[in-house]
């Protein structure tokens, strides 16, 4: 008899009484997954039905299920300072280090002065051409090695160089496109770090670097509801403004709901652990995206 259950991976599948040994491979943002031949719960096209591994293609979403909340991190201002000193080069003719902010195409003292505001920054942000310098920035950039500073330090990156996706304050998503600039190799350290976050505290980021013609740009996004809330908390509190994500919880919700409507159909009847699984709904579930 097949039953259902979540799996070593915490995703919602069903096992399969004769799968043959044969094996699938295939990632979970940045989870890689290797599993003999079993059935998935998907939700695709606004419903959710039963596939096997084999019929899995891009995009489908799976639900996992997160037993532990993650916790309710600060904000650490000094990854301000230290983001902004990621980029630098030492002018040979002068004899200076010099802070930049690679293809900024925002208004340079807009941002200064937001940063002066809300983080008490007190260096200039200076563009010369199609150059964008920081001025007065001493030290050099440290890795940011605890959740705390990783998350910090991502928000930051966020604020340089994002797109909140918002309609009248409700958010749905957070992106941003980081340059990958001369000899900064920043796609493969923010690839790590993503790494960490899934295995760490099980909160799932996208990332994939693109190039085109002559640059290259690590482009990320962020639809995981615990570092959604956590990063439109901070840019709330940050910057004295009020978004909100009432319409993405609703929605995430109702697939929820969808959920659990479907595995009390008829066709469940036979399929052992439903109960249990059902029992489960009151963790936080995800519903994330196969690649």
């Amino acid at each position: 008899m097949s039953k259902l259950s979540f799996d070593e991976n915490n995703i919602l599948s069903i096992e399969i009484p004769i799968s043959y040994g044969k094996e699938y491979s295939f990632s979970l943002m940045w989870m890689k997954i290797v599993s003999q031949d079993k059935g998935l719960l998907v939700y695709n096209k606004r419903k959710w039905r039963i596939i096997h591994l084999k019929e899995l293609s891009e995009w489908m979403q799976a639900c996992y299920i997160q037993k532990n909340r993650i916790l309710w991190y600060q904000f650490d201002k000094k990854q301000v300072r230290n983001t902004l000193s990621y980029f630098d080069w030492f002018n040979e003719e002068t004899w200076e280090k010099t802070h930049f902010i690679p293809y900024f195409s925002w208004n340079n003292l807009k941002l200064q002065d937001e940063l002066k505001e809300n983080f008490s920054f007190d260096w200039e942000i200076i563009k010369d051409k199609q150059w964008t310098f920081v001025r007065g920035i001493e030290g050099s950039f440290l890795a940011p090695e605890s959740i705390e500073e990783i998350l910090s330090f991502l928000f930051v990156l966020c604020l340089i160089y994002w797109k909140i996706d918002e309609k009248w304050w409700e958010v749905s998503s957070i992106r941003a496109h980081i340059p990958c600039f001369w000899k900064y190799h920043i796609h493969e350290l923010l690839e790590q770090y993503f790494q960490k976050l899934l295995k760490e505290i099980w909160c799932f980021v996208v990332g994939n670097l693109v190039n085109n013609w002559n640059r290259s740009v690590f482009q990320f996004s962020i639809t995981d509801a615990d570092l959604l809330e956590l990063f439109v908390k901070w840019y709330n509190e940050c910057f004295k403004v009020d978004y909100s994500l009432t319409i993405f919880q609703k929605k995430q919700e109702e697939i929820k709901q969808q959920l659990e409507e479907y595995l009390k159909w008829e066709e469940f009847s036979g399929i052992e652990w439903v109960e249990d699984v059902l029992s489960q709904f009151s963790h936080r579930l995800k519903f994330i995206k196969y690649n």
